[in-house]
């Protein structure tokens, strides 16, 4: 009878912190991220990054070594 009880009231407190932790783990959904590589001619060349799931595009310069 006792397990019982003790199972209970951890199933009890588990899903009370559960509604507690959840949605700050949702807060934190922000993806970044880094991409590398280097152009051969990097000379008046423009990079285009898309995400085609969102519509988000970067677009960037490379150096005058092409990174």
């Amino acid at each position: 009878m006792i397990r019982k009880a003790r199972s209970v009231a951890l199933a009890f407190e588990l899903a009370a912190a559960g509604t507690w932790v959840a949605p700050v783990a949702c807060a934190q959904s922000t993806t970044t991220g880094n991409i590398y590589g280097a152009i051969g001619n990097p000379a008046g060349t423009e990079v285009v990054v898309l995400n085609e799931a969102s519509g988000v595009k970067r677009t960037v310069k490379p150096d005058a070594s092409g990174r």
